[in-house]
């Protein structure tokens, strides 16, 4: 079939129910990039027997693909009806409050009930996979919880019979409970754990790292809590007496976005509707609870190369002006081992600064690219310019020259159809960007990235483009993102390509080693926008929050020779125009007038929320995001595994690497388990230091 699309074609398949209901999120993405390939599709259990399937094929750009035969036939019988999980919290609030929160592996029809001798005080019912309710309720005698569920053809069901026993402390107006900084903290996220003393949170970092946590806060219903003020001690090692400065620990508030129209992630139940989703990092003055949902306060703890190893601890004390205060025990470890300061993961993540020049305004045209610049790169990350016709401005990087491991050069060339002379021209006129980069060092790091996903027909621009660069600048890599160009050194050496940037399910481990050994002077990257989508990472605010931590796993298990993502700040777009035009002020609070979808409703897209967006605009300057934090600790993540590499041999990083992720489409979102791979890492690598 011609017409292909440059990214990925698709299979959409429309199911249609015997109630009338019909979905249209089944998606099955085709990899053009092999030879031959046999794909099948499991279609869900829905809400009622399937009537109809509908399948519609998705190209768009030009090329070709060849579908050879379709065929829709009985798939594997439906697993038993089974708990992922169950978990029931009380007391909640001291002598009250029951949160149940509850999760099935196909959709139910749920009953909870609470009865006291036999005789029902509440209930709740309601449809899905997932149940959540909180029942607040004084609890002074012993009560009787029964949660069932049934399937929707009523032929599976499951029932769990609970005792609540009479709550013994006093009341408490709101409850505080830690949860790991690779979860998102919904509005309707319900406690884990009771709200009792001692409360205790823990951190692991190695010296020169940043790592989170948040603590969660809910407050009894309608009670009227004000604001919560936050005070952090010092940390302090008992057996050594070394500190760790207050001021190495930072807090905000998390502000939530709201959306519209989602494209639901299967693997992630709980954010699969429309509503307020958790994002920015709000620099607050005082924690806001104004009302019943859950709030979260996210701290950062961050240690410097010449931190002491050792266990630390220090309080973190929650004081509401109506309420009684709350201490959290922070335990932090710092192990006996330093990151790098330049990052080793090469990274591109295009920041627009045309976008913030025309948000801020010539008053602040100077003064806020520098600040957002130096902002990305504390995150890890080269503040650059991947697109547009202008080379960016170098001064603004001055202070950070030493913290960017590879930096984009040059700007593209205008013009549809290109001649040597004119290529010549417009390469020549950007002398004083290239001087400038030598000036400040940044010149043996650049590379020049043009032809943004670009098909066969442009491939004698890409060549003549391409080879005129390195003619007057040898020293400058090529990079371009493309589909139409294989995996082979006689293919890229032709081009005149040293860094082909493969979407990540076109790219091929055991190519990529053949074209290194063949020639170490061309590399291979990856990377996404929004496809190649589920069930490859993704960093949507619809997606699990661990996924926008796992891109530098699969970077280092997958052998990438580095990363792109298209954007941090495209906010040029249609969807979200409006909103991006007002800075966003903490002291407005935590419900904020931001929209990060890609298209306004009824426009295709309008259900892509987040895609290249992962940073706002704040009225004193950048604002990030719970999705940034994880992109910097995945950066931080990386430096462990390539640690490891450097101290133990490449067979040992990799074991570790592939308990987290087998290829990208094979692994862990469990946070639990990642934390469990880094410690053993940072064990061996402490241990290692030490010989």
């Amino acid at each position: 079939m011609d017409n292909n699309n440059e990214g990925s074609p698709k299979v959409n398949f429309g199911v249609f129910y015997a109630d009338g209901t019909s979905d249209w999120h089944n998606n099955m993405i085709l990899n053009v990039s092999k030879d031959w390939e046999y794909r099948e599709y499991v279609i869900p259990p829905g809400t009622a027997p399937i009537t109809r399937v509908q399948l519609v094929l998705m190209f768009r750009g030009v090329g070709k693909v060849a579908l050879d035969e379709f065929s829709l036939r009985p798939g594997p019988k439906s697993p038993d009806l089974a708990f992922d999980y169950l978990t029931i919290t009380q007391p909640v609030f001291g002598d009250r409050g029951i949160a149940v929160s509850g999760l099935v592996n196909a959709v139910a029809k749920w009953k909870l009930a609470l009865s006291e001798d036999g005789k029902e005080l509440a209930k709740q019912e309601t449809e899905g996979r997932l149940v959540q309710w909180f029942c607040d309720r004084p609890i002074t005698k012993p009560l009787v919880l029964e949660i069932t569920a049934h399937d929707k053809f009523g032929t599976e069901s499951l029932k769990r019979i609970f005792k609540i026993a009479p709550a013994s402390s006093a009341n408490r107006k709101y409850c505080v409970w830690p949860v790991d900084s690779m979860e998102k903290v919904m509005p309707e996220t319900l406690p884990s754990v009771a709200n009792v003393a001692p409360l205790l949170c823990s951190i692991e970092l190695a010296r020169n790292e940043t790592e989170g946590i948040q603590l969660a806060i809910r407050r009894q219903p309608g009670t009227d809590i004000g604001d919560v003020k936050i005070e952090v001690s010092d940390l302090l090692d008992s057996k050594t007496m070394h500190t760790i400065p207050a001021s190495a620990v930072k807090w905000f508030e998390v502000g939530y976005l709201k959306v519209a129209k989602t494209e639901p992630h299967p693997k992630a139940p709980t954010l699969a509707r429309p509503g307020w989703f958790p994002e920015a990092l709000l620099p607050m003055k005082s924690l806001q609870v104004k009302d019943d949902n859950t709030m979260s306060l996210w701290l950062n703890v961050s240690t410097m190369p010449e931190t002491k190893p050792g266990l630390y601890q220090g309080t973190v004390t929650l004081t509401p002006d109506k309420a009684e205060p709350t201490k959290v025990t922070l335990l932090v470890k710092v192990w006996d081992f330093s990151l790098p300061k330049e990052p080793s993961l090469k990274t591109a993540f295009d920041l627009n600064y045309a976008d913030i020049l025309a948000k801020y305004g010539a008053e602040k045209g100077k003064e806020m690219p520098q600040k957002f610049a130096e902002y990305v790169v504390a995150h890890r990350i080269p503040p650059q310019v991947l697109y547009g016709t202008r080379p960016m401005d170098l001064d603004i990087l001055k202070n950070v020259v030493d913290d960017i491991n590879i930096i984009s050069l040059g700007a593209s060339l205008e013009g549809k159809k290109f001649t040597k002379n004119e290529v010549d021209r417009q390469i020549l006129l950007m002398d004083d960007h290239f001087a400038k980069a030598k000036a400040l060092g940044l010149y043996r790091k650049g590379f020049y990235y043009a032809f943004d996903e670009f098909m066969e027909n442009s491939k004698p621009d890409v060549k003549l483009v391409f080879g005129e660069m390195k003619r007057l600048h040898p020293e400058i890599l090529t990079m371009c993102t493309t589909t139409t160009v294989s995996i082979d050194a006689k293919a890229l050496k032709e081009l005149n390509i040293d860094i082909l940037c493969l979407m990540l399910n076109y790219y091929d481990k055991t190519k990529a080693k053949i074209l290194r050994k063949q020639d170490p002077a061309r590399q291979v990257w990856g990377y996404i926008s929004f496809q190649p989508g589920y069930p490859y990472i993704h960093f949507k605010l619809e997606s699990p929050l661990i996924e926008s931590r796992l891109f530098s796993w699969q970077c280092y298990q997958q052998e990438l020779d580095g990363f792109l993502s298209w954007g941090l700040n495209q906010y040029w777009q249609a969807g979200c125009t409006k909103q991006a035009q007002k800075l966003v002020d903490p002291d407005s609070g935590v419900y904020l007038e931001w929209n990060m979808a890609t298209n306004p409703p009824g426009v295709i897209f309008d259900n892509l929320n987040g895609d290249g967006k992962v940073l706002l605009y704040g009225k004193d300057g950048p604002i990030g995001s719970i999705r940034f934090e994880n992109f910097r600790d995945s950066m931080e993540d990386y430096e462990y595994l390539n640690l490891a590499k450097l101290k133990l041999g490449e067979k040992a990083a990799m074991a570790f690497a592939e308990r987290i992720t087998k290829s990208f489409t094979e692994f862990s979102r469990d946070p639990v388990l990642l934390r469990q791979v880094r410690r053993e890492l940072a064990a061996v690598l402490e241990e290692n230091v030490k010989k």
